[in-house]
């Protein structure tokens, strides 16, 4: 969790200086994001505003998001995963792809990201 937090918070230091309000995506893997970076961003759970309500439209457009997601649950990389689109819509997003090495048994995870910037 600590090595992934740092890699996203890291990518989105490099493309803003504000700093990382919300992480978007499942909550296994946002709240791993989430969990290491000062001050804590909020989690937009699946980008979904009821599962959420701390999460407002407003303050998506405000503050924008990093979207985080498996590649072997969502396996394009170059697009927001299909459940989180209509939350997520009128962003252009900036896509990437992070590999996790998992133990020291050449296991890894790859993930997918987005960077929505603020509007």
């Amino acid at each position: 969790a600590r090595t992934l937090s740092a890699a996203m918070d890291g990518i989105w230091k490099q493309r803003t200086p504000k700093p990382l309000d919300i992480v978007t995506g499942d909550y296994p893997n946002a709240g791993m994001v989430a969990l290491y970076i000062e001050p804590r961003p909020s989690v937009f759970i699946s980008a979904d505003f009821r599962k959420s309500p701390w999460i407002t439209s407003d303050r998506l457009r405000r503050s924008g998001t990093l979207v985080i997601w498996l590649l072997s649950d969502f396996p394009k990389a170059d697009e927001i995963p299909d459940p989180y689109r209509e939350a997520l819509a009128g962003f252009k997003p900036e896509f990437g792809t992070y590999d996790l090495q998992l133990g020291y048994h050449g296991r890894h995870a790859t993930y997918g990201w987005a960077v929505l910037l603020p509007q």
